[in-house]
């Protein structure tokens, strides 16, 4: 805390590093990560692969 209430510098990277890891967070993102915690548990079939 001490360091975000004097360093500028340092706060501002990283404002700017979660802005850009918050663009990772999509909706598509979410469901694929919800497939596949389903699939390795178990409660849901891989999907089939395209031949």
């Amino acid at each position: 805390m001490q360091r975000a209430l004097h360093d500028d510098a340092w706060l501002e990277d990283l404002r700017r590093a979660g802005g850009v890891r918050a663009e990772t967070f999509t909706w598509h993102n979410a469901a694929l990560s919800l497939v596949r915690v389903l699939t390795e548990a178990g409660v849901m079939l891989p999907r089939p692969t395209r031949a």
